[in-house]
């Protein structure tokens, strides 16, 4: 299986459009390693603005929501649902 890994930071100054994707790597550890479902969210709508007489359907991004499986550490398993990281 091809595993692709990101770590993310938050820094909320930047907008999340405008930061590049960094990449990185951990150990291949079967014992404690989870596989992960890691959600790409963008925006749904393509035009800034919506006017009277558009067409919403025609506006409407189909690659909104992309997801990826990774791998990641085994202490990813003490994030609690919600919780941001």
């Amino acid at each position: 299986m091809e595993l692709l890994v990101l770590q993310v930071s938050s820094n909320q100054k930047i907008k999340i459009s405008k930061r590049p994707k960094k990449l990185t790597w951990i150990a291949e550890d079967k014992d404690t390693n989870v596989e992960i479902e890691i959600w790409e969210l963008g925006h749904i709508i393509t035009k800034r603005v919506v006017e009277d007489g558009d067409d919403i359907t025609q506006l409407l991004n189909p690659n909104s929501k992309m997801t990826y499986k990774a791998l990641a550490e085994g202490n990813i398993r003490s994030v609690v649902k919600g919780q941001r990281i």
